[in-house]
């Protein structure tokens, strides 16, 4: 028998629940919120997720997965939650109840799986409104202080009922429009972190709001045009999978910065189609590249975007013993380079790191 959402009152210890448990405890009553708050949880990030595309689902366009993470990288599914005027009967073991959310005594059935995980079927036509209210709820019971994360896919990018200060979003899909990823960010202007798994169907203007984001990742590959857009970027960190970009537009982006473009940058992560038969001399002469001097830096640069999270890098990335230098024209900033594997390695030893010359 499906476990019930009432059967939740009667848990003594929350030991006895599992996570997905404990938080539908904690919606069942003022009492059972607080004995959660008071059990100190800690989480590391709050993911509201609309990228689901399952085409079974006719309620895709209307719900999201709600998933902690309480270990780093590792995410839990707390609920799935449909908004609609219309929920459905017949099909499914309902409960009706009343979800004790502060500010929001919204109307719900309720259903679980096999698995004991739980979908929230909202009669609500204001999802903005519930939506707000269950994050504060959530930020609430995990004593969360950092900005909700946010997942969506290209359809649905414009039409996500959130609001608020988000500062780490994904962007997931096939083909999407420049100016919608631009629009998108206008909507959160908060963003520090943007990953971009999609292709372009277009060209970005320059400057952009994207350009300006702190950490920003594009993992599509085939992109040429984006390396041109990159010599306007102000942001500090840059991932792009450019593995079928031509290494002479990766010269290109070096020597610009090395002119003083990108001032803000500490690093650059590609993928990069560098041939067996290839090696970076040529891109090491251009730039007038020396091995490294003990002197002059340390061996380990570091490395502290949030890049990193959503990547499989080798351990020693941040490795520049074995590296080459190069410095900035305008204020002898040195920057390095390094190639492992199919990664270029790009780091900037600003003011912070560095303040000799070569």
């Amino acid at each position: 028998m499906l476990a019930s959402f009432r059967a939740q009152r009667k848990s003594e210890r929350l030991g006895d629940l599992k996570p997905h448990e404990i938080f539908v405890f904690s919606l069942t009553s003022p009492e059972a919120k607080n004995k959660v708050i008071e059990a100190n949880i800690n989480v590391k990030e709050v993911l509201f997720d609309f990228s689901s595309m399952d085409s079974r689902n006719v309620y895709r366009d209307s719900s999201v997965d709600v998933c902690v993470e309480f270990q780093p990288q590792i995410k839990t599914e707390l609920c799935h939650a449909v908004w609609t005027t219309n929920p459905p009967y017949g099909v499914f073991s309902l409960d009706k109840e009343k979800l004790n959310i502060e500010g929001h005594q919204t109307e719900c059935r309720i259903t679980t799986d096999n698995n004991g995980e739980w979908t929230f079927w909202i009669e609500e036509v204001n999802p903005v409104r519930f939506l707000n209210a269950l994050n504060a709820h959530i930020r609430h019971i995990y004593s969360f202080r950092r900005e909700v994360s946010l997942k969506t896919h290209v359809s649905k990018m414009l039409t996500v009922p959130m609001t608020g200060n988000i500062r780490k979003t994904e962007i997931v899909g096939n083909v999407v429009e420049p100016q919608r990823v631009v629009q998108y960010l206008k909507h959160f202007p908060d963003v520090e972190f943007l990953k971009l798994e999609c292709r372009f169907d277009g060209v970005f203007e320059v400057p952009n709001i994207m350009l300006r984001t702190e950490s920003l990742m594009i993992i599509q590959p085939a992109q040429t045009h984006l390396m041109r857009i990159f010599h306007s970027f102000e942001g500090k960190h840059l991932y792009y999978d450019g593995s079928r970009t031509p290494i002479l537009q990766l010269n290109h982006l070096l020597l610009a910065w090395k002119a003083g473009k990108m001032r803000n940058l500490c690093s650059m992560i590609m993928k990069v189609n560098v041939q067996v038969e290839y090696t970076p001399r040529r891109l090491l002469q251009d730039l007038d590249a020396y091995p490294y001097n003990e002197e002059h830096r340390p061996p380990q640069f570091p490395y502290d975007s949030i890049i990193q999270e959503h990547l499989d890098l080798p351990e020693d990335f941040t490795d520049c013993s074995i590296a080459y230098d190069f410095r900035r024209t305008r204020d002898n900033t040195i920057a390095t380079i390094s190639f492992a594997g199919e990664y270029m390695m790009f780091f900037v030893w600003n003011d912070n790191f560095y303040l000799g010359i070569f």
